[in-house]
C-alpha cells in the first residue's frame, strides 16, 4: 500500500511538471462602491488540482492571503464575508476617496496591481510547478449610481475618478 501511495504520489507530481498551463486563473472581479466609499468585492478563479490540494490540506488559504495583501496595499481593513475554492467575497472600508459638496459626489478608487499576488504565490514550495495568471478575464468598478469601468485581461487596473448626483 506504501508502494502505491509513493507511485501515485510520482506520478501526480509528473503530471504537474508536464503540464504547467494547469494554474491559477483568475476569472472575474468586480468591485461594487457604495456611497461612502465602501466596496463590495467579488473574486472568482480557477485552481489547478495542485493548488485545490494546497487549498484543501489548508498549506495554502486564498481568502487570508488576498485579505493581507489588500490590508498591506491599501492600508485599509478587509473583512472576508465568504470563501470558498473557486471565490472570495471581501468588504474594504473605505476603499474610495469620497468627496461631498452641493449635491454633488464625487468617489475616486485607488490604482490596484494584481502584481503582489503573484509574489506571494511564489513563496510556496509548489510555485515553480504553476503558471498563474492573476489578470481577471473581466475586472468591473461599480459606481452607485450604476455607472461602470470595465477591464478585459489586466493586471493592474488605474485609479478611476467618477462624479454623480443622486
Amino acid at each position: 500500500m506504501k508502494k502505491t501511495a509513493v507511485i501515485l504520489a510520482a506520478l501526480l507530481l509528473l503530471s504537474t511538471v508536464a503540464y504547467p498551463a494547469l494554474a491559477f486563473q483568475a476569472d472575474t472581479l468586480t468591485i461594487s462602491l457604495d456611497q461612502d466609499g465602501n466596496a463590495n468585492v467579488a473574486f472568482t478563479y480557477h485552481l489547478s488540482w495542485l493548488e485545490y490540494f494546497a487549498v484543501f490540506t489548508r498549506i495554502a488559504d486564498p481568502a487570508f492571503e488576498v485579505q493581507r495583501v489588500l490590508e498591506e496595499n491599501l492600508h485599509r481593513p478587509v473583512y472576508v464575508q465568504s470563501a470558498g475554492t473557486d471565490s472570495i467575497s471581501l468588504t474594504v472600508e473605505a476603499f474610495a476617496r469620497v468627496e461631498k459638496s452641493d449635491g454633488v459626489t464625487t468617489l475616486t478608487t485607488p490604482a490596484l496591481s494584481f502584481a503582489a499576488a503573484e509574489r506571494v504565490l511564489e513563496s510556496y514550495w509548489f510555485a515553480p510547478l504553476i503558471s498563474p495568471d492573476f489578470s481577471p478575464t473581466v475586472t468591473k468598478v461599480q459606481f452607485p449610481d450604476g455607472y461602470e469601468e470595465t477591464f478585459s485581461e489586466a493586471i493592474s487596473i488605474p485609479a478611476i475618478t467618477h462624479t454623480y448626483s443622486l
